[in-house]
């Protein structure tokens, strides 16, 4: 191939636009850490978190790592360096990638050519999108696990009440609006426009149902208004009884069922009519959802809460919307988005590349759902797999994200594989949690880590907590009944 000079005009204009490296509104953390290297001409830091993400295949660092070998920001221009970097780069279509490999390869003499093919086989063998996928994420496949097949699905025949107070925050704004109508009667006219029904809103909750018929790991999906009702709905399912899911005429725990709860609709006619100061918000959030990223956001997650309040001239599908601001690189929304097609509409196949998409960018959620999937797959087709769970969930949580770190945990216990240094971390993660956001497990697997520190007296101290507020939510505690006696024994 005859030697080709490199466009250096058209590669500066791209590489060089706002600033010496490309990078998105909602990008990676090590990728924020290192631009802001880059501007202090670190380049060795920038570099160890350009490769971190990129090793992932985040194309926004792989592209940004030719750019630094290209210009000889890490010692000499190496252009085999770049070329492979922006080579897998546009494996994931980054814009301009392949242009600019293509051009570093014409560029070169042919021996150097025939090194630069070699060395960017070697780094798609090792980190291109294929290796990934197989090393790192999980895949969807085209025949079923037969360990993981459900022949009849759990069925919720009980459910636990729902003990909150719905009145709490319309009590007080109206007892204020009364009182402003006794100091001032020529408020009577505009009394309706600011009374308010009790609280509304809605809470989706994911969750698994284990062999005794019984919720585990209950995790909220999406709540709006965020956090208002969570505690309320987590609890009643804690204390709903389901019949078992069965596979194989045995019972067996069924993962990622979900359960939708709504508060206030009932005989509410319509948002505008009951609900006038929530009303007023939602006619904010339509006007603003065009001005900016966040506002659309809320704007998306107003409709998904109050869909049922809202009618059929005023609601407009949130879903486009949220799928719209997944593909600009909102990394809340592309998780958003992910967990809606998964768990509410039980489609791996539209949701997963979105869950990736946001790990790549070392969003924590996304990182602890990936591991999650992997260690306890909602389908057949969404094979088990310990190395990758582990790869993800330890990820999330050196990120603090909790969930994450109580199922590595876990996770290291099925494993029999714990240590006395992930003893001594673990039962710091779990020192930092409130009481009440310690389940039964928490207190197991807090055993199980002083177990494994030698230490049998906390281990028993432990391990009764778990019986006993197992027993409370009528778990079947028999193992670890088992292992209390052992102990006692």
């Amino acid at each position: 191939m005859r030697k080709r000079t490199i466009n250096y005009q058209l590669a500066q204009t791209v590489l060089l636009a706002g600033g010496l490296y490309l990078t998105s509104t909602f990008s990676h953390a090590g990728i924020v850490e290192a631009t802001q290297a880059v501007e202090k001409k670190d380049f060795k830091t920038a570099q160890i978190e350009f490769e971190s993400a990129a090793d992932i295949g985040n194309a926004e660092a792989q592209f940004n790592l030719g750019v630094m070998h290209f210009q000889g920001q890490l010692g000499q221009v190496d252009k085999i360096e770049s070329m492979a970097w922006f080579f897998l780069a546009s494996e994931y279509q980054y814009p301009n990638a392949r242009r600019f490999a293509e051009e570093i390869y014409g560029s070169l003499e042919k021996s150097e050519q025939a090194k630069a093919i070699t060395y960017t086989e070697q780094k798609i063998a090792e980190i291109g999108a294929q290796a990934l996928t197989k090393r790192l994420y999980p895949v969807i496949t085209q025949s079923k696990a037969e360990k993981q097949v459900i022949t009849q699905s759990a069925k919720m025949l009980v459910q636990g009440e729902l003990y909150y107070d719905p009145g709490s925050f319309a009590r007080a704004n109206n007892n204020s609006a009364i009182q402003r109508l006794h100091r001032n009667p020529s408020l009577i006219n505009n009394l309706s426009k600011v009374l308010v029904n009790d609280d509304s809103g809605m809470v989706q909750i994911q969750y698994d149902v284990a062999v005794d018929g019984r919720v585990r790991e209950p995790e909220v999906v999406f709540s709006w208004p965020k956090a208002r009702f969570n505690s309320a709905s987590i609890e009643s399912l804690l204390n709903s009884t389901f019949k078992p899911a069965f596979s194989a005429q045995k019972p067996v725990t069924q993962y990622g069922l979900v359960q939708n709860f709504y508060f206030g609709v009932n005989g509410v006619v319509s948002l505008r009519e009951s609900y006038p100061n929530l009303y007023k918000a939602f006619k904010k959030l339509q006007n603003a959802a065009d001005e900016n990223v966040s506002s659309k956001y809320l704007y998306a997650c107003f409709l998904r809460g109050y869909k049922r309040l809202l009618s059929e001239s005023e609601y407009e599908s949130f879903e486009p919307i949220l799928l719209e601001l997944a593909e600009q690189g909102v990394n809340v929304a592309q998780f958003d988005y992910a967990q809606y097609q998964i768990y509410e509409k039980n489609d791996l196949e539209a949701g997963l590349p979105w869950l990736i998409k946001a790990a790549k960018h070392g969003y924590a959620d996304a990182e602890y759902k990936l591991g999650d999937l992997a260690m306890q797959p909602t389908s057949a087709y969404l094979k088990q797999d310990y190395q990758k769970a582990e790869y993800w969930l330890s990820k999330a949580a050196k990120q603090s994200h909790r969930l994450a770190q109580h199922k590595w945990v876990e996770l290291k216990v099925l494993k029999k594989n714990v240590n006395k240094t992930f003893a001594t971390q673990a039962l710091t993660w779990f020192s930092e949690l409130d009481d009440d956001a310690r389940t039964p497990k928490t207190y197991y697997l807090m055993a199980q880590m002083h177990l494994t520190l030698d230490d049998q007296s906390k281990a028993k101290k432990y391990l009764s907590q778990a019986v006993q507020i197992g027993q409370d939510y009528h778990w079947n505690v028999a193992d670890w009944k088992k292992l209390q006696a052992q102990l006692n024994g």
